[in-house]
């Protein structure tokens, strides 16, 4: 039996922000700072809960510095930011998925902090960033045994700190009629699930890949073919298969891009699977399953005042 609940929550927020920018030569910087104020109130069949109302009165520094030069241009960016629990995951009511598991919403669930440092550098059509992501009080999916019963409960709860470091590399050439991106993406998550029961590493990287084949054969035509794919991925308890897939699309338009259409296939040879594992706390839930993304659609659209010139002055054209 699921117990029923009656809940309501009543935020009220207020925020602002001050940014200061400064160019000297080739050299462009910034800092700033946001404030938010944050009042939620919890109640549960009307009763007011003091214990999981929260007040959050917060100060968010950023830094920024960049330098260009002809085809050269390198950033760096350092800030901090607060990811709060949404409304879903405050929940208090139990849902039923099945005999063996239940999952539901943590109102005791306190946001994460979250810092951020990233640099990257540009070469013409050559983009390459690197960055260091630190998680404080890391809100996590996690699956447990409820009261010692062969019965799981999954549910959101705070972990101490997250850290993950990610680099991407970004090539985007062009030759005539061929305009390819290539992304390649490199991730590796720095938490130590072992502390909490798991025993298996879930700290190994990830390598993910996306060729973009763009081809413009005149302003009216394009045609494109996306292969997408990433090895074995982590994230928290869950560990997710590798996984690679195919997209296409045409677009054609007419009577200067008033009309335009577009047919599209999306997960040709249907590889786009859903296949992960959760590692819990004393239990774990694995799952293998087709969410029917294969699909063939053909969209047709109308641009009112198509040729109709939105901008005026030479600083927003440009």
């Amino acid at each position: 039996f699921v117990s029923s609940s009656e809940t309501d929550i009543k935020e009220h927020n207020i925020a602002g922000f001050v940014q200061y920018e400064l160019s000297l030569g080739h050299w462009p910087m910034g800092a700033g700072v946001r404030y938010e104020d944050v009042t939620r109130e919890y109640y549960l069949y009307g009763e007011k809960q003091d214990d999981v109302c929260r007040k959050y009165h917060n100060i968010f520094p950023n830094l920024s510095l960049a330098w260009s030069k002809g085809d050269w241009s390198w950033q760096l960016s350092m800030n901090e930011k607060m990811h709060r629990p949404s409304y879903r995951s405050l929940r208090n009511y139990m849902q039923y998925d099945n005999r063996y598991m239940y999952e539901g919403g943590n109102p005791k669930l306190q946001p994460e902090k979250v810092y951020n440092i990233e640099t990257g550098a540009t070469y013409r059509w050559l983009s390459a960033a690197v960055g260091y992501t630190y998680t404080k009080d890391a809100m996590l999916w996690v699956k447990y045994l409820m009261e010692n019963q062969e019965v799981t409960y999954t549910t959101n709860l705070n972990f101490d700190h997250y850290q993950s470091v990610y680099a991407t590399i970004s090539i985007s050439p062009r030759f005539k009629v061929y305009r390819p991106t290539l992304e390649i993406n490199y991730s590796r998550q720095k938490f130590d699930a072992t502390e909490y029961g798991v025993d298996k590493n879930l700290t190994k990287p990830t390598l993910g890949a996306r060729l973009n084949n763009r081809f413009v054969f005149n302003p009216s035509l394009m045609a494109g073919l996306i292969i997408k794919g990433r090895t074995r991925g982590y994230n928290g308890f869950v560990v997710a298969k590798p996984q690679v897939s195919v997209d296409a699309s045409v677009r054609k338009s007419f009577d200067k891009d008033r009309w335009v259409i577009t047919l599209k296939a999306n997960d040709i040879f249907k590889t786009a699977r859903e296949q992960w594992t959760m590692y819990g706390i004393g239990a774990e839930a694995t799952k293998d399953c087709y969410n029917y993304n294969r699909s063939i659609s053909v969209q047709l659209t109308y641009n009112f005042n198509s040729t109709r010139n939105k901008y005026k002055g030479t600083g927003a054209g440009n």
